[in-house]
């Protein structure tokens, strides 16, 4: 049966009760928390997307509450939607990253729903919003589909709002069509795809085929094909959103809020990467956010203050009588909602995908972009400023010449104690054009507490599925392990230890073998007296590589997330393709289970790393 989107939002809107304007009615209302992932705001009709293929929720939008300059506060769904559930920073709620759940004492939305009296339920699509982060807390009824379809969300969403549609009920629902890899019913690939573009699949090895393909013929066909497949997933996605609001409606459930938000957007190549997670670019933060009341807000409206997804949970508990928790860094809405004002406010968004910690400052027109240099998939990255107003595809980096506006936001976000300074150690190796073999050992007798690559590179294997192109690495609580062959261009490893005084031991070869003449420490230049050594105290050093082969020690201060301690690692864990595996293997640097062996102790290896030393680094704001 074919949807008509615009037939049911208006019959729904007059089975609504009409309700005196300003003031919330007698009757628990329902609640629909709908939240598509990875939906960009710009590929929503009613946020002036010119294909429109989101005739549901533009019909919401048109009726409803627009929030015109929603931003999320993490570009990928676990950080993100704990920032939903609880109305707090990922710094605060810590669900940084794939390995930490949300704190145990941070407030839930599902908990504070169940405590107003409401009966709840959630279908969810992904791990990264599933119990063992603790989206369960306060649901009645929690059921994870790993990436099911949105046709199998709406069955299941509908099939329970059965059950309990004599009850006052608290939906969350999420869907997950948007992701990758972008793959639409037939009948909207062939709407949005043209027939000559059937090479394109919508899968990983396009989206990297893409990544690295910078000027190959196939580049922006492959490109383009993509973005129309994922407009392709998200008008599917509307039609089931539709699906559900429309059953609702046949069954005559009134009085019922209707919260439609995106968790993160998506890249196309604006910044020369793809999919998300990985920067701070407005095509990942801004994101749809709509209300949707009539009874409450029985008139359309357009709200052009910026808000932050930290203001979902406060807002619905405000909707609904709930009280607000203490202590959150969201605000309610409502009073923006019924025409008032809210105090302005400078908002965050982090992520802390295959690198070090980054975070951006949104204050009005400005935005300010904190990043240690590094690189990803052959991009280097470092700090950036934007003036959105003038610049809003931010292409135009202001941070060298509006120096001292982007130091007074590096010292803010200091002060703001989310970000703490923290010394990070790097060792930095460089690629030459004949293949040159490093194998190294790292001790500490602290702990390590982050440890990530210079330059993760993403491909994908014979069966086209994701892998680690570039060297290998192994990180124990005390000992981190890598492997980097070739010539495959520069690279290394950054770390972070515990306490950041601790001793660290560095055992190095260069083709098999140890030469203190190929380690640089600090900007110095000097050189150990031999391998394997303790770092002197004085490492301060920039990021630079060797000219010829070898290793370069450097020490700077950093910001990273005040509650890194929290955390094993930084980033995904991704497996080496089968082909490199077999490469080390035969040579004898890997063992049967797949992982590095260690250098074989020097001589002078591990002579004992108690003690303190008292590190110079060079200081943050060079």
């Amino acid at each position: 049966m074919r949807i008509r989107p615009r037939a049911f939002v208006l019959a729904m809107g007059a089975l609504l009760v009409a309700a005196a304007c300003g003031k919330p009615p007698e009757n628990l209302p329902n609640v629909v928390l709908i939240s598509v992932d990875t939906l960009r705001a710009d590929r929503v009709g009613s946020y002036g997307y010119e294909k429109k293929p989101t005739p549901v929720t533009d019909l919401l939008a048109e009726r409803g509450v627009r929030f015109a300059n929603a931003r999320t506060a993490a570009p990928w769904t676990l950080p993100s939607h704990a920032t939903m559930f609880t109305g707090l920073y990922p710094t605060d709620h810590r669900a940084i990253d794939d390995k930490v759940k949300i704190r145990d004492d941070a407030p839930m939305l599902g908990e504070i729903m169940k405590k107003r009296g409401y009966r709840t339920a959630a279908f969810v699509t992904h791990y990264y919003v599933g119990a063992d982060y603790g989206f369960d807390r306060g649901f009645d009824k929690f059921v994870l589909r790993e990436e099911a379809g949105g046709d199998q969300v709406a069955d299941l969403a509908n099939a329970w709002v059965k059950d309990h549609q004599k009850e006052s009920f608290f939906l969350f629902l999420h869907f997950f069509d948007p992701h990758t890899p972008y793959a639409p019913p037939p009948t909207l690939r062939a709407k949005y795809l043209p027939a000559a573009s059937g090479f394109v699949r919508g899968d990983t090895a396009d989206v990297l085929s893409v990544v690295h393909g910078e000027g190959r013929p196939d580049y922006e066909p492959l490109l383009s094909g993509l973005s129309a497949l994922y407009d392709g997933e998200i008008e599917h996605t509307d039609a089931m959103i539709g699906r559900v609001l429309g059953f609702m409606k046949r069954l005559e459930i009134a009085n019922t809020i209707v919260v439609f938000v995106s968790d993160h957007g998506e890249e196309f190549m604006e910044h020369r990467l793809m999919e998300h997670g990985f920067t701070l670019y407005e095509e990942q933060l801004h994101v749809p956010f709509v209300v949707y009341w009539p009874e409450r807000f029985p008139e359309p409206k357009v709200i052009s203050d910026p808000v932050t997804l930290a203001d979902l949970a406060p807002t619905l508990a405000d909707l609904v009588g709930a009280p607000v928790p203490e202590g959150i860094t969201g605000k309610s809405l409502v009073p923006l909602m019924d025409g008032g004002t809210i105090a302005p406010r400078r908002f965050f968004a982090e992520t802390t995908r295959q690198g070090p910690d980054r975070v951006a400052l949104i204050d009005g027109r400005w935005k300010f972009i904190y990043t240690p240099p590094f690189r990803l998939s052959g991009r280097l990255f470092g700090m950036e400023l934007y003036d959105l107003d003038a610049d809003p595809r931010e292409k135009n980096n202001l941070v060298e010449t509006d120096r001292d506006r982007a130091k007074a936001y590096l010292l803010e976000l200091e002060a703001s104690g989310r970000y703490a300074k923290r010394r990070l150690f790097s060792l930095l190796f460089a690629g030459t054009q004949s293949p040159v073999n490093y194998l190294g050992t790292v001790l500490t007798g602290g702990s390590f507490i982050s440890a990530f690559k210079d330059d993760v590179i993403y491909d994908t294997d014979k069966d086209r599925k994701l892998v680690s192109r570039e060297f290998g690495m192994k990180k124990e609580a005390r000992k981190l392990d890598f492997l980097a062959l070739g010539s495959d261009g520069s690279n290394g490893v950054h770390f972070i230890i515990e306490p950041e005084t601790a001793k660290i031991q560095f055992d190095l070869l260069v083709d098999g073998e140890r030469d203190a003449a190929k380690v640089t420490v600090g900007d110095a230049g000097r050189h150990p007296d031999s391998v394997p050594f303790d770092l002197a105290a004085d490492a301060a050093g920039a990021r630079r590589f060797s000219e010829e082969p070898g290793y370069t020690i450097a020490c700077r201060e950093i910001l990273a997330n005040a509650n890194v301690v929290t955390r094993a690692e930084v980033g995904d864990q991704i497996e080496m393709s089968p082909e490199m595996v077999e490469r080390l293997r035969s040579l004898g640097y890997i063992d049967d289970g797949g992982a590095i062996k260690a250098a074989p102790p020097g001589k002078d290896a591990a002579p004992g790393l108690d003690g303190d030393v008292a590190y110079t680094c060079a200081p943050l704001a060079e």
